[in-house]
């Protein structure tokens, strides 16, 4: 077995000359200018790193490839939407947390806002050697091309997408469709409605495919499959609704596939004197949390976040160990809950 290297780390670093470990990266990486670091105290940090023989993460990373060592202290940066409401961003960083506090309680965690289909503008951060391994979410097709160039050592994790050549944990968002229509389609409402986050996501249309194609093969006639898509927000659920409204008559049953319109959705229902259930049906993808306290409360199909995010970094940590190799695919099962807007027919 190959010796493992115990290389010197930030956290080295930053302790000897008496700075934070942020500090240590931005003068290493050649940021202190931009971020007003004093030449007294870049002096303090190059003095340190060239005393401790601190070798930068990058080549850190290679070496650590080709000899099967282990890094002392890694750093897993995170590349999250910017609009942070738009998804369960909570749940998915207890699942970094309890792994960390489980299995290795040197992981350390940062976070960089983007905004989607400009993940190529974060370009200096993937390529700044800080980084020991990276997770990647709410990807567009532009930044899955992006993605597709990136040269680096770091391990990289796709969360909720399947790339096909990268390491990923995600959902079957075609098997979320399905189970939604299943769960709809037992209240035997005359028309099916699709309301979908109008974004550069594939996996809204994914989730649209397997509504569609469950209700045509239970005999639905296409012509009573409304879909919609509307921005991702409670004005674009409360407009989603008023155009059902206008296009449908009730009894109809609604697909919300995304939870951040659901409340704007069933507002504009009420206010409009439309009975929840018995006039609608609804059943929405997403954070459970947001249908449990609505009233009524809304049947939910939901990705168990939490545990994809364990598993993410989990992947991360294997990768950097030398366990497996790029490609390794780990698929959850979301979890539907039957609640007042869509009861369960016994």
């Amino acid at each position: 077995m190959a010796k493992r290297i115990k290389a010197t780390t930030i956290r080295d670093v930053a302790e000897a000359a008496g700075v934070s470990q942020s500090t240590v990266s931005l003068v290493l990486n050649s940021s202190a200018a931009k971020y007003r670091i004093s030449k007294t105290t870049q002096a303090k940090v190059t003095a340190a790193a060239e005393k401790l023989r601190y070798v930068p993460l990058k080549h850190q990373n290679r070496a650590l490839s080709f000899t099967g060592g282990q890094i002392e202290d890694p750093i897993v940066c995170v590349f999250w939407e910017a609009y942070f409401d738009h998804g369960p961003l909570k749940e998915f960083f207890q699942g970094l947390t309890r792994y960390k506090n489980e299995c290795n309680d040197n992981f350390e965690f940062a976070v960089h806002s983007y905004t989607s289909g400009n993940l190529a503008n974060m370009s200096r951060i993937i390529n700044s050697g800080i980084y020991h391994g990276f997770i990647f979410t709410g990807l567009s097709d532009e930044d899955e091309a992006f993605i597709a160039s990136i040269d680096t050592d770091a391990p990289i994790v796709i969360f909720n997408r399947d790339l096909g050549n990268l390491s990923a944990v995600l959902v079957d968002n075609y098997k979320v469709g399905q189970r939604a229509a299943s769960a709809l389609l037992k209240n035997c409402a005359a028309s099916l409605v699709c309301v979908n986050p109008q974004n550069m996501h594939k996996n809204p249309g994914i989730r649209h495919a397997g509504v569609y194609d469950t209700c045509i093969k239970e005999g639905v006639p296409h012509d009573s499959i409304l879909n919609l898509y509307t921005e991702n927000s409670y004005n674009g659920g409360y407009s989603a609704a008023e155009k059902v409204l206008n296009s449908v008559t009730p009894p109809f049953s609604v697909f919300v596939s995304g939870d951040t319109m659901l409340t704007g959705f069933v507002k504009c229902l009420r206010e409009h004197g439309c009975s929840i259930p018995g006039d609608a049906y609804i059943v929405a993808y997403g954070n459970s949390i947001v249908s449990e306290i609505l009233s009524p409360s809304i049947t939910s199909i939901s990705p168990p976040t939490s545990d994809m995010g364990y598993d993410c970094v989990q992947m991360i940590d294997m990768l950097m160990k030398g366990a497996g190799g790029k490609g390794n695919v780990k698929k959850h099962e979301c979890i539907l809950t039957y609640r007042e807007s869509c009861p369960e027919v016994l």
